[in-house]
């Protein structure tokens, strides 16, 4: 790019992760906007990254979305404040009504397993809440409804 030039980072998934971490290498980046990202660096990453794009990321985070979930939060944080997508379609900075488990996320372990052969066999009827929920296509309608109502 010729110098001056000001960018957008964006990306959904591991996209988004790999926005995260091209929006902190980039000098010239304006700002970062990422939907169902999984945590990316360890908290002190995270406190860098947020006090060097103060004002200029996003992060949405769609209900039960389970890879904004991983990986686990021992050691690892994630970027910015959230923009959490409620199962009404509000927005806010707010967290979930209830923390999320295992459990909440997938139900009983035996359903991953359930799902993830019914996909290998080209049966499965319909994804789980919590495939559902990292589609893109959710994501783009709720993040579009945020701006509208923010602007």
């Amino acid at each position: 790019l010729t110098p001056g030039r000001t960018l957008w980072f964006c990306g959904h998934s591991l996209g988004a992760a790999l926005a995260t971490l091209a929006a902190d290498h980039y000098a010239g980046t304006r700002g970062v906007c990422t939907l169902g990202s999984p945590r990316v660096g360890d908290p002190v990453f995270a406190r860098a990254f947020d006090a060097k794009l103060a004002g200029r990321s996003l992060r949405y985070v769609n209900g039960n979305d389970v890879v904004t979930h991983v990986p686990p939060p021992i050691g690892y944080a994630h970027v910015d404040r959230r923009r959490f997508v409620a199962p009404d379609g509000s927005v806010s900075s707010g967290a979930p009504a209830i923390a999320h488990f295992f459990q909440d996320l997938i139900g009983q372990p035996g359903t991953l397993l359930e799902v993830i052969d019914a996909l290998a066999r080209g049966t499965l009827a319909s994804a789980p809440k919590f495939l559902l929920d990292h589609m893109p296509k959710a994501y783009a309608v709720w993040m579009w409804n945020d701006y509208d109502a923010n602007q």
